[in-house]
């Protein structure tokens, strides 16, 4: 590999990671604030499918202990160093694959501005730490560095287990590129080294527990094709909008062109067939396919080189018009997925607005209160407002300050009238940039009125009365009355 060759992927790494850290989220919500409690009262067993995760959280909210941050955005700084590592093993992959260099740097940056590859690196996100574990296992294999790659797939499959819908990609290149036997030995120890060691005391939790692998296998159920296929095209429409279609013809131009790369991208996407038709949705498929979107990137970008081919013959006109559509793409992507607001405002210094607001509506609560809300945003009211560290963050788990509006059946809804001196709600729903952007005004009430949570309140109870409370930049507090109480009590 020449200087220029290898500055390349350094410098985007760099490039990539300054971006994530001036655009990061400055909150957790739901999981990620469980699996930052959970590392913080060394609480490996609990949820134990994503115990590589706990222990390399554990490290990295060690080693910037120094400068006084909470675990919340320990987690989310965790998540832009290593989605920036992970563009740098992505660069080195591709260029591994198709031997080209202008290819590989487009694909690089459309990899690092696809939708879902820049949320998950700007938030504390578990699946952004496995892709990237998953792509310097892969590159390692394909440079026969044996122990270093099967090490590296030991780690990503305890950060997640889904990883080892990867495996595929090695069996193909071990033969396709005559590996050495010795090679698959030296793979194999390694990926046992590192995994046996942590699987064994907690392989009861990690395949039976809560969240168990087998536990939660068993228990989703399959979804029929038309869904699996509408949850697919929603998946490349979100991340990579227009671009999308050009996969197709890349796809198809990779078979001649790029034979080797062809197979290994059909064979790794053919092993996660399993996952297509368990996601239930979209949102989850984007997460279980994160690991691939390498060879989406790759496959639009050959697509271009294609098209751009058939239409202008001078290879400068080519160039220009590559670089133009992948700065395109970026602006499409960073438009959909920031929003214009959150682009002209970086910042490196903390957010801490949406804290304040649980907390100053936390002091007007008191033990006689409850609030409603979804997980999410319930997770994130107790971490954030609780005074006692031992307390659950899950009202499945004996949390009583406040509700998931999930499993609250319509009756108990005036059950909590008897019981409690004020119901309050915390807004769930909130139109994200894309939406606000692409959607009419109309198409947005409509959402808010299907999905919100004072939309779904009314439909569980017609009679009751919902009054706003206090509204925050990331916030909206209701408070719940009976259609005879139209007072807001001490909050006036």
């Amino acid at each position: 590999m020449n200087n220029r060759s290898t500055a390349y992927p350094i410098i985007l790494g760099i490039v990539s990671f300054l971006f994530f850290l001036l655009y990061r989220e400055h909150y957790c919500v739901g999981d990620s604030l469980i699996y930052a409690d959970n590392i913080l009262r060394l609480r490996f067993n609990d949820i134990s499918l994503h115990v590589g995760y706990y222990i390399l959280g554990y490290i990295f909210h060690l080693f910037l202990k120094p400068l006084t941050l909470n675990i919340d955005q320990t987690m989310i700084l965790m998540s832009c160093f290593f989605g920036s590592v992970g563009i740098i093993y992505a660069y080195l992959l591709i260029s591994n694959l198709l031997k080209n260099s202008r290819i590989t740097i487009c694909s690089t940056f459309l990899l690092f501005f696809s939708g879902a590859y820049l949320t998950y690196s700007i938030g504390a996100e578990v699946y952004i730490i496995q892709t990237v574990f998953m792509l310097a296992s892969m590159y390692h294999f394909l440079r026969r560095h044996s122990l270093a790659a099967g090490a590296l797939f030991a780690i990503a499959v305890l950060v997640t287990p889904l990883s080892i819908f990867g495996a595929g990609f090695f069996v193909y290149f071990f033969f396709k590129r005559r590996c050495r036997f010795r090679e698959f030995v030296f793979f194999t120890v390694a990926f046992g080294i590192v995994f046996l060691p942590i699987f064994i005391p907690f392989h009861e939790e990690f395949l039976w527990g809560r969240r168990g692998l087998l536990k939660i296998g068993m228990a989703s159920s399959y979804i029929h094709s038309g869904q699996a296929l509408k949850n697919l095209v929603l998946t490349f429409a979100k991340s990579f909008h227009a671009f999308a279609i050009i996969l197709i013809v890349g796809y198809i131009y990779m078979f001649s062109k790029y034979r080797e790369a062809f197979w290994a991208f059909t064979i790794l996407s053919a092993c996660h067939l399993y996952l297509l038709f368990k996601a239930q949705g979209s949102d989850a498929l984007e997460s279980f396919l994160l690991p691939l979107f390498f060879t989406y990137s790759a496959m639009i970008t050959v697509g271009l080189k294609c098209i751009l081919e058939q239409v202008f013959k001078k290879e400068s006109v080519r160039t220009l018009g590559t670089i133009s559509l992948v700065i395109v793409f970026s602006i499409i992507s960073i438009l959909i997925r920031l929003g214009p607001e959150k682009i002209i405002n970086p910042r490196i210094t903390p957010d801490s607005s949406f804290q304040k607001d649980m907390r100053a509506f936390d002091r007007k609560m008191t033990s006689q209160d409850i609030l409603i809300t979804a997980f999410s945003e319930g997770v994130a009211f107790t971490y954030y407002t609780r005074k006692d560290p031992s307390e659950e963050l899950e009202a499945t788990k004996g949390n009583t300050r406040w509700v998931d509006i999930d499993l609250l059946p319509p009756q108990s809804l005036r059950d909590l009238f008897d019981s409690r001196k004020h119901i309050y709600a915390l807004e769930s729903y909130s139109p994200g940039p894309g939406a606000q952007l692409l959607f009419s005004k109309e198409k947005l009430e409509e959402r808010f009125e299907n999905y919100s949570v004072k939309a779904r309140l009314k439909r569980l109870d017609s009679h009751i009365l919902i009054e706003n409370l206090m509204e925050g930049e990331s916030t909206h507090f209701y408070k719940i009355l009976l259609n005879q109480s139209k007072k807001l009590s001490n909050f006036q």
